[in-house]
């Protein structure tokens, strides 16, 4: 495939490689990515996986109590060690009102909500999330 920017005299040529690499690594790398997980791997191995599912599950857990309460049923089953939770509700229209206004960002869906706390959360996010679903 041969072709020459209008600004360059001398065209962009590429070969397709017949490998693996050839059919995936099209395209360039993505930059912001590489960056973020420079920064993101190493903090997660300092505080160790193992820790970080240990801060967030008391969150979790509150949520699965909590949440059928408020009238959503729960999809991720109880004692799941996931660090994201899901909640089936009727009316997500007014859900989404109710945090916009709060100003909570989870995962609005037709029909369901995902909540994913983690390090950057604590008990008191949880909190205001209940109390804007009240």
């Amino acid at each position: 495939m041969n072709w020459t920017a209008p600004q360059y005299p001398t065209p962009v040529t590429w070969t397709p490689k017949n490998d693996a690499a050839g059919y995936f690594t099209l395209g360039t790398m993505a930059l912001a990515v590489v960056s973020a997980l420079g920064v993101s791997i190493p903090y997660i191995m300092q505080l160790g996986v193992e820790n970080i599912q240990k801060y967030r599950q008391p969150m979790i857990d509150r949520l699965q109590k909590e949440m059928p309460r408020l009238g959503f049923t729960p999809q991720t089953p109880l004692n799941n060690t996931s660090p994201i939770v899901t909640f089936a509700h009727k009316d997500t229209t007014e859900i989404a009102r109710k945090l916009d206004a709060a100003r909570i960002n989870i995962r609005v869906a037709p029909y369901w909500v995902r909540i994913a706390p983690s390090v950057y959360n604590d008990m008191a996010d949880i909190e205001r999330l209940l109390a804007a679903l009240s």
